[in-house]
C-alpha cells in the first residue's frame, strides 16, 4: 500500500517529463530558421525598380552571384515571404545588367513581387528549388548576415481605391 504513493507520483513525473520534452521540441521545430547558401556580404546582391504594368517579364537591373545562379521572382504570398513562382531566369558568376525573368502569365500578379538570387547547386542548369520543400531544394536563395538576398519591387498600382494588376484578370 505504501507503493502506491511511489508509483502514482513516479508516473506523473514521468508523464510531465514527456510533455516538457515533446513541448520543446515543437517549439524548436516551430522557430527554425530557414538558411540557404550562406555568402559574404557583396557576393550575392539584387536592385531592381518598380514596374507598374508589367505583363510577361520582370526587369532586374543588377544582379551579383558568386557562381552560376539563378535569379528567380515570385508573388508576395502570406506574411510578405515568396509566394507562387512566376519565373526564373540563369545568370553567370559575377555581375549582371538589365536581366529579364520571363514571367508566367497563367499567375496573376499580386501588387508586388520578390525577386531573389538562388545558387544553381544542382544539376546545372535545371533550376531546382521548391519553398515547400526548402531543405530538400538544392538551389536555395543566398544570405547574407542571415536574410535572403531579395529585393521587393510594385508591379502594380492603385488609383481611386482600385488596384490593377497585370496580366489582368480574365473574365
Amino acid at each position: 500500500m505504501k507503493r502506491t504513493p511511489l508509483i502514482v507520483g513516479a508516473i506523473v513525473l514521468v508523464t510531465l517529463l514527456v510533455v516538457g520534452l515533446a513541448y520543446s521540441i515543437g517549439s524548436l521545430q516551430r522557430t527554425a530558421v530557414m538558411t540557404g547558401v550562406v555568402v559574404s556580404s557583396g557576393e550575392a546582391t539584387v536592385t531592381a525598380h518598380d514596374q507598374l504594368g508589367a505583363s510577361d517579364t520582370l526587369l532586374v537591373d543588377s544582379v551579383t552571384a558568386p557562381d552560376a545562379s539563378w535569379i528567380v521572382a515570385y508573388r508576395v504570398g502570406m506574411e510578405g515571404m515568396p509566394g507562387a513562382l512566376l519565373g526564373y531566369a540563369p545568370i553567370p558568376a559575377g555581375t549582371s545588367r538589365n536581366v529579364v525573368i520571363p514571367i508566367d502569365t497563367s499567375i496573376r500578379l499580386t501588387p508586388e513581387a520578390i525577386i531573389s538570387v538562388n545558387a544553381d547547386r544542382g544539376v546545372p542548369g535545371r533550376f531546382e528549388f521548391d519553398m515547400n520543400r526548402f531543405e530538400a531544394s538544392t538551389d536555395k536563395p543566398y544570405y547574407v548576415a542571415g536574410r535572403a538576398v531579395q529585393t521587393t519591387i510594385t508591379v502594380a498600382f492603385t488609383e481611386n481605391g482600385d488596384t490593377f494588376e497585370f496580366p489582368p484578370a480574365q473574365p
